[in-house]
């Protein structure tokens, strides 16, 4: 494991101290969270030691990243195109990970794990968010993914696409006296 990883697990594996979940939280606010946490999900068929608390958490942090980026700005061509790029290259290095997951178990006819569909949510969290693009680019995510992943992933669209749509509800709700704009959530912002 790097050092970033071991840091990570010694973290988990202190929960549930007051110490080390201060600590995951303050992680997760990082503009590096996203990066770290992918080279740990997708490295971790090759790293038989990789321990599976520590895949579960960089997969829900992956997770809850992709669920705090803004959808993409319809108004705004240029912020529109920028974001669109961002999020299309985070899709790629989810895809890039779960291609390496349906390799490994492919050949053992295994169903995707957990961590396999948390990867998934992540990928459909980021998918809904760029809806303008949506139908054309969800048929070619399909086609990169190994037939279970593929089913989970759609399924994971249509959750996502409903959480999206209830959260959206909710800050129109919440902010009436406001534009109703969002910016974009800790490692949501393209660097």
């Amino acid at each position: 494991m790097s050092g970033s990883a071991e840091l990570l697990y010694s973290l988990v594996a202190a929960l549930p101290s007051r110490h080390a979940e201060e600590q995951l939280v303050q992680f997760r606010a990082r503009p590096d969270a996203w990066e770290t946490c992918l080279t740990i999900a997708a490295g971790a068929e090759g790293q038989v030691g990789t321990p599976f608390t520590l895949l579960l958490f960089t997969a829900q942090t992956l997770h809850a990243l992709a669920r705090r980026c803004p959808p993409v700005s319809a108004t705004d061509p240029v912020a529109a195109a920028a974001h669109d790029q961002f999020l299309a290259a985070r899709q790629n290095g989810l895809l890039a990970a779960l291609a390496r997951m349906g390799a490994a178990a492919a050949p053992q006819g295994r169903p995707p794990g957990h961590i396999a569909k948390l990867l998934t949510a992540a990928l459909a969290a980021l998918s809904v968010r760029s809806y303008a693009q949506l139908p054309a680019a969800l048929p070619a995510v399909v086609q990169r993914l190994p037939p279970g992943f593929a089913v989970q992933l759609l399924l994971a669209v249509a959750e996502e696409g409903e959480a999206l749509q209830a959260r959206a509800g909710e800050r129109r709700a919440g902010s009436a006296g406001s534009a109703g704009a969002v910016g974009p959530g800790a490692g949501c912002v393209p660097q």
